[in-house]
């Protein structure tokens, strides 16, 4: 959804999903993961790094994740843990399954009525994705490794997305030309 049609209450239960379960995890197994000298695996999202269109409640929640995941990483490395920031692409999942089966529609007092189609299309698109079973492959060769990588990127798409955020790191204007672009959002100018 847009930013500015987005219910906050479904935030709230996104965040408690995707941010907060993790803390409470890490608050309550922490004395059983540094006994064990264990790896602690964040489910992070290309959506966290760069501004993909209605997905900002998303974004951000990956986000915080992210960021979450950085500082436990050096928190928890003199105590013999991993903390491993998996930055996920487009992986087939149920998420746009829920999504398409809900028929979500932008409300009738949306600024982004002009783009209702574009939206519509968005949100029943069927995207390029990586396998379940190929992207859980990967991620467990990554984080059984005696070193793994403090971000691992895989599934389609977040190669794109890593040169993206390398080449270009936190350059506005491209970002915004780039999605601004693919989601004909000039259509909104008034």
């Amino acid at each position: 959804m847009t930013a500015t049609d987005t219910d906050v209450g479904e935030v709230e239960k996104m965040f408690a999903v995707n941010l907060f379960g993790p803390m409470r995890m890490i608050r309550h197994f922490h004395p059983l993961l540094i006994k064990g000298k264990g790896t602690v695996v964040n489910i992070g999202s290309v959506g966290g790094i760069v501004p993909y269109v209605y997905g900002s409640s998303y974004n951000a929640s990956k986000a915080a994740l992210h960021h979450w995941g950085n500082t436990l990483r050096v928190e928890l490395k003199p105590l013999g843990v991993n903390v491993v920031n998996i930055i996920s692409g487009e992986v087939s999942s149920n998420i746009l399954k829920r999504d398409q089966s809900r028929s979500r529609e932008l409300p009738e007092t949306s600024f982004y009525l002009p783009l209702r189609t574009e939206f519509s299309k968005h949100i029943n698109r069927v995207p390029n994705t990586t396998t379940p079973t190929e992207y859980a492959g990967r991620v467990v060769a990554e984080v059984t490794r005696s070193r793994p990588k403090a971000w691992f990127w895989t599934g389609s798409r977040s190669r794109e997305v890593r040169f993206y955020d390398t080449v270009f790191p936190r350059t506005y204007w491209a970002s915004d030309r780039l999605f601004t672009r693919e989601f004909n959002l000039n259509k909104l100018k008034l």
